[in-house]
């Protein structure tokens, strides 16, 4: 997940206390609002809910060519969503979307955020699990003392032929309730997190369906629509840059485009989604290469 990270009223609605006789506390006025403006997926190359070979071989935690997209657009990763599509929502008490392996994954993605961004930037990190049959969604944190777990081994992986499971086995022993246990409850290690509808920016505005293909290229869909906005908009390239609001197309023209020509598109195409759409256009020469290119 791409995004950005800020600090927001938690009720914009009451209006700001100007005197000195209110007891309420900055901390409590204000909270850190993570805002998802795209999602980048690796390659994928197996059929279970994710591929976490590929998550945790891509050198550091988004390849080099997403990230490089990603800095001209302002954005930084802000966490990671899986899909699953086994029964783990059954409506009894004990239910959780978030299993031990997902805890390790999510727990060793932040580790690699942190690495970074810094450990106060970088433990800024939300994982979201869906239910792939329903589309319901849960946004999580993991708690600090999870997160050293992973970082010094102490919670041990289970055995591939074992079912996977919420308990978390420990090298040692914890203390859990004042009771010493080596099987640890990974809903101890979550911090249930407020989730809010929100448009990305950059989340892609083609309609129903991808608008890349499975090797990163454009889909022919994709590529038409941008031809015929590039036609049928020759005056401010409005259309054109609403359709390039999509960090997918702006990932797959990177790869075509040389640097230079890329990082001006980006960064035109951040002004436009930043609200700057007044005197916002593309270069001709750059309307010409896309053109060419497209």
């Amino acid at each position: 997940l791409l995004g950005n990270i800020s600090r927001e009223r938690v009720d914009a609605r009451l209006p700001v206390s100007r005197t000195s006789l209110s007891s309420t506390t900055d901390e409590q006025k204000y909270c850190s609002v993570v805002k998802v403006q795209a999602v980048w997926e690796p390659p994928q190359q197996t059929r279970h809910h994710y591929d976490s070979d590929a998550l945790l071989n891509v050198p550091p935690l988004i390849s080099v060519h997403a990230r490089r997209v990603a800095d001209w657009l302002g954005l930084r990763p802000v966490g990671w969503i899986f899909s699953y599509d086994d029964n783990r929502n059954d409506d009894t008490e004990d239910s959780l979307p978030v299993y031990q392996s997902d805890i390790q994954e999510a727990a060793v993605l932040q580790i690699h955020n942190m690495k970074n961004a810094g450990r106060t930037d970088g433990c800024c990190f939300a994982t979201l699990a869906m239910d792939a049959r329903t589309g319901a969604t849960e946004a999580f944190q993991l708690s600090d003392v999870c997160v050293q777990m992973v970082a010094e081994g102490m919670i041990v992986a289970n055995d591939e032929k074992k079912k996977d499971g919420r308990y978390c086995k420990t090298k040692h022993a914890v203390v859990v309730d004042g009771k010493e246990t080596q099987q640890l409850d990974s809903v101890l290690c979550l911090v249930n997190t407020a989730m809010l509808s929100h448009e990305g920016s950059f989340a892609g505005n083609l309609g129903s369906g991808s608008s890349v293909k499975k090797n990163g290229s454009l889909t022919n869909k994709a590529r038409k629509a941008i031809l015929k906005a590039m036609d049928d908009d020759d005056s401010n390239d409005a259309l054109v840059l609403e359709l390039l609001c999509d960090f997918s197309i702006l990932l797959a023209l990177d790869d075509v485009l040389d640097v230079k020509d890329s990082e001006r598109l980006c960064k035109t195409v951040q002004k436009w989604a930043r609200g700057q759409k007044k005197g916002t256009n593309l270069d001709d020469d750059l309307k010409l290469r896309l053109k060419s290119i497209l």
